[in-house]
């Protein structure tokens, strides 16, 4: 057990795409990178759900220390004001 806060993890797509960002509903940009295909997550879910909240083995993960600084940029960041 270290120090610091709690880990953040988030699932490992392609990762080529981390500089390609969607906005969500509540105006957030997320990057590809870190979406799966349906089938994938679903496999995911279920494991989640039958592991009483484990972390899923069927997909990838990456740890949020091991990302690049403004992999998630702010929202209002007129570089990417295109993103709608």
């Amino acid at each position: 057990i270290g120090s610091g806060g709690p880990k953040h993890f988030m699932s490992k797509g392609d990762m080529g795409r981390l500089k390609e960002f969607y906005r969500t509903a509540h105006g957030d940009l997320r990057p590809l990178a870190f979406f799966i295909p349906f089938d994938g997550a679903l496999l995911a879910v279920k494991e989640f759900i039958a592991s009483e909240g484990a972390l899923p083995t069927c997909i990838e993960w990456v740890n949020s220390d091991d990302l690049p600084d403004h992999t998630f940029p702010e929202p209002h960041d007129p570089e990417f004001a295109h993103i709608r």
